[in-house]
This record gives structure tokens, C-alpha cells and sequence, in this order.
């Protein structure tokens, strides 16, 4: 025979047959059982005929093939494994149609029922995947892997924290050059509306001869601004502020001069009987239709405000009645009287385009308070009290040695007042009576005695004075005001 056998095709029309070679009655008869060994599929007859049946989608039916053979070869080593031809294909169609890969446990339907229980006890077991012919390589790789993946893994929370440790400085950088650009650019602001009230002020002093003969207006705002040298802690401590800062209502008797309008701030809203009080004073005064030479306005914000606050920071921070003053001021000659002159006024000032009648708040800043009057005093040549100043931040040491040498160079004197420099009111006067000192009788008996010009007895006696001082001080030092401390 020179070729393959022919069959006769019973299923003919003509009565003829038609002749089939070897392979197609292989495709047609064949159950194509597939078989998996030594990690790829075996050459067999089968599978070429499986290969010929479906050459039209033999490239996805060899992509799903080459899954199912690294399963087996995993996880059955070297073992034959069986696969159903027919499931084969069907899974590949039905993945087409899909789009979706093949899961494993599709894949292991594929196999045939003797084998499939074998992979499925492997699957179960993982380490039986490094016992195969490459199980030492497939194991050195797996732990290459993982401890790959470990680093990375190490390095990318690392990269992580620097990532959020960036972002952390990044913001607080901004928010740190926005800072200091927001300060440069108030600072520029304040220093330019300072100069421009210092030539406003400027303007207004050399004017004043001619405006004190005409008509003006006369804000009047008697603020304690020194209060805000305090820190809030200690603002809290004093006591009737508001009232302070309302006690200079006498100022509307200042509308004896027909030239002067007054506009009087006050801290909180005046009762209806005070107002008819003081309209009944002025027209006893002699005043003519005062109701309508002067007006009282109250801060609309001054109840949102600690009772500690100045008068002058409650009206900055109430526009509607600085909207109101201005109105008021608008087209005549007007200034603001204030109480104690600070930063706050000059700020009031240049928000109500109104000078101020007092100096430069920064020259009335080293001439005011109790060691500025006492040095103007020194330098002018008026006699004072034997007395020294004590900077603000000296310690109880530095304190002691220079009131030792006040007692040692004034024995005679019986009574020493301390006054604080911020305090007013008598809050900050203190007094000690040196008669408890027998330190001071000693210097008495010495004072005409050679050994008072000799220096090193001066020396030690004002060692003394100070030792008995700081012993003594705490003890029997009194305030004028001991109710507030």
C-alpha cells in the first residue's frame, strides 16, 4: 500500500464514497486526551490532531495551555498528568467570549478526574512544588523573590515617611515665608501710615493757631492704653477699667467755648438718667442748646471685648461707629483729645484721618512714667528726693545693693517709698520704715565719726545694710493698696 488506507463515507448522496486520509479519521474518532510530562505537553497524536482541529484559535488555546502546563509542572513535579482535550477547548471558548483569564480552579477542570485529585492535594500542600526536578532553583528563586519584594517593600514605607516628612516641612517652610512676608508687609504698611501721620501732625501743629479761634470738634477719647503693655494674665487682675476710662465726662463742660463740638466715646452705653444728668449740669453751666454741640457714641463691639480692654482698641475694632465720627468730623476742623497717648492712637488716628493734640507718641513714650520725670528732673537741675531707679529685669540682689546704698548714704531718712513705673492709682506704692533696721541706728552713731570717710568700713557696712534688707524686706514692706495683693 503507497498510502494511507480510504473508507467508504456510508453518508454519501451520490451512492459513492468519498475518500478520508489517516488524520481526518483521526480528528473525527479521537477522545484527544492531552498529556503533561516533564514540564510540556507530549508530541502525541492526539494533540497534533487537537492542534489541527483548532489551528483557527491555536494561539489562545496555546496561551491557556501553557498556564494549565506551569500549574502542573508547580505543583506535580515531574508526574504525568492527563488533561481532557474537550474542557480544553471549551474553557478557551468560553475565556474568548469572555475576556477574563482562567482562574486555577478552571484550569482544574481541565484535568482528568485520576489526576486532578493529586493537584489538588498539592495545592494544598505548597512546599511539595520545591521537590520537583528544579524544586532547589525554584526555592532559591521563590526566596529571592520575597526577600526582594521585603526591600522594596522596606524602601517604599521609607520613601513613605520622607514622602510625608517632605510635605510636613514643605507646608511649615510656607507657612513660615508667608509669615515673615505677611510681617514685612505690615511692618512696610505701619511704617508708611506712621509717616504719614507724622506729616499730618505736622500739618496740624503748624495750624493751630488759626483752628483754636474757629470752629471744631474735639473727639475726646480718654483710653487707658498703657494697659496693654500687661500681659493678659495680669490685665485681668484690674479692677474697674471701664469705669476708669469713663471718668472723664466732665471734659463736655469743655462746651463753655462756642467754638467747640465735642464728640465723647464711652466704654459702655451711658443710662438714660446720666445723659439727662449731665445735659441738666450743662445748661446750668450756661451752655445753650448743649444736645446739639455734643454726641456720646458708644463702640458697638465694646460688649464682645474683655473688660480689660482699652478704649481705643474697642473703637478700632467697631467700624459703624468710626463710620459715624467720621461723618461727624467730615468737612470741619477736628483732632482727638486722648487720655494716655500709645501705639493704639496714633492707629485710631490715621483710621479716622484725624490728627492727634499731644506729641509723637514714641517721644511721649521716654519722657512719661516715674524714671523718665526723674531724670528730666536731675537734668533740669530741680532738687528731688534722694531716690534710685531700678530697670525693669534686676534681680532681688541688684534691688537690695542699690537700696543699701541708699540707706548707707541716708541714714537719716525714717521712710522709703517703691513705686513701679506702669502701675497708676496707687497700685504700685509700696513703703518700709527703716527704724526696723539696727543697721541704720549704727550708721547714725558713726555718720560724724573719723571712720565714715574710711572706705573699707563703708564697704562693710553696706554689706550689712544689704544682708539686713534682704532678711527684712519681704517681712515688713507695706502697700498703700494691700487689698490688691
Amino acid at each position: 500500500m503507497n498510502g494511507p488506507p480510504v473508507v467508504q463515507d456510508p453518508a454519501s448522496t451520490d451512492g459513492l464514497t468519498a475518500p478520508r486520509d489517516y488524520d481526518r479519521m483521526l480528528d473525527d474518532a479521537s477522545v484527544r486526551t492531552l498529556m503533561i510530562f516533564n514540564r510540556d505537553v507530549t508530541d502525541t497524536p492526539e494533540y497534533r490532531s487537537f492542534r489541527r482541529v483548532y489551528q483557527n484559535q491555536w494561539g489562545e488555546v496555546e496561551r491557556v495551555l501553557k498556564m494549565l502546563v506551569a500549574l502542573v509542572s508547580q505543583y506535580a513535579g515531574t508526574t504525568a498528568v492527563s488533561v481532557d482535550a474537550h474542557a480544553l477547548a471549551r474553557l478557551v471558548l468560553g475565556s474568548s467570549a469572555t475576556g477574563a483569564a482562567p482562574t486555577q480552579k478552571q484550569l482544574l477542570k481541565c484535568v482528568v478526574k485520576e489526576n486532578r485529585a493529586i493537584l489538588k492535594t498539592a495545592l494544598q500542600k505548597p512546599m511539595l512544588r520545591f521537590k520537583g526536578q528544579a524544586g532547589r532553583h525554584e526555592a532559591a528563586v521563590y526566596i529571592q523573590s520575597w526577600w526582594r519584594m521585603h526591600m522594596h517593600r522596606l524602601y517604599y514605607k521609607y520613601l513613605q515617611r520622607v514622602l510625608i516628612a517632605n510635605k510636613v516641612v514643605a507646608k511649615w517652610w510656607q507657612f513660615v515665608t508667608e509669615g515673615k512676608r505677611a510681617k514685612a508687609q505690615i511692618a512696610a504698611k505701619r511704617a508708611d501710615d506712621y509717616r504719614t501721620w507724622l506729616k499730618k501732625q505736622e500739618d496740624f501743629h503748624a495750624a493751630w493757631p488759626s483752628i483754636r479761634s474757629k470752629r471744631r470738634v474735639e473727639v475726646h477719647v480718654n483710653s487707658l492704653s498703657w494697659i496693654t503693655e500687661y500681659p493678659e494674665a495680669e490685665r485681668a487682675k484690674f479692677a474697674l477699667i471701664a469705669q476708669q476710662q469713663n471718668s472723664q465726662m466732665t471734659r463736655l463742660f469743655w462746651l463753655t467755648d462756642a467754638n467747640v463740638d465735642i464728640i465723647y466715646i464711652c466704654p459702655y452705653k451711658l443710662p438714660d438718667d446720666v445723659e439727662h444728668y449731665y445735659y441738666e449740669l450743662l445748661k446750668i453751666a450756661g451752655i445753650e442748646r448743649p444736645q446739639t454741640r455734643y454726641r456720646v457714641v458708644c463702640p458697638e463691639n465694646s460688649q464682645l471685648m474683655p473688660v480689660h480692654t482699652s478704649l481705643t482698641s474697642m473703637l478700632i475694632f467697631s467700624p459703624r461707629s468710626l463710620q459715624r465720627i467720621k461723618a461727624l468730623c467730615r468737612g470741619r476742623d477736628a483732632y482727638i483729645v486722648p487720655g494716655i497717648v500709645g501705639e493704639k492712637e496714633w492707629q485710631l488716628s490715621t483710621l479716622l484721618d484725624v490728627p492727634i493734640l499731644a506729641s509723637d507718641y514714641l517721644v511721649l513714650k521716654t519722657v512719661t512714667g516715674k524714671q523718665a520725670f526723674k531724670e528730666l528732673f536731675d537734668e533740669a537741675g530741680i532738687d528731688v528726693p534722694p531716690g534710685a531707679v531700678v530697670t525693669r529685669g534686676s534681680d532681688h540682689v541688684m534691688f537690695a545693693q542699690s537700696f543699701a546704698r541708699l540707706i548707707r548714704d541716708h541714714c537719716d531718712v525714717t521712710r522709703w517709698v517703691f513705686k513701679a513705673g506702669r502701675e497708676s492709682n496707687a497700685r504700685g506704692i509700696a513703703y518700709l520704715d527703716t527704724d526696723i533696721l539696727s543697721t541704720r541706728f549704727e550708721l547714725l552713731r558713726k555718720r560724724h565719726q573719723p571712720c565714715w570717710d574710711d572706705l573699707n568700713w563703708q564697704a562693710q557696712m553696706l554689706k550689712r545694710v544689704q544682708d539686713e534688707v534682704s532678711r527684712s524686706l519681704e517681712r515688713h514692706v507695706k502697700f498703700t493698696r494691700p487689698d490688691l495683693h
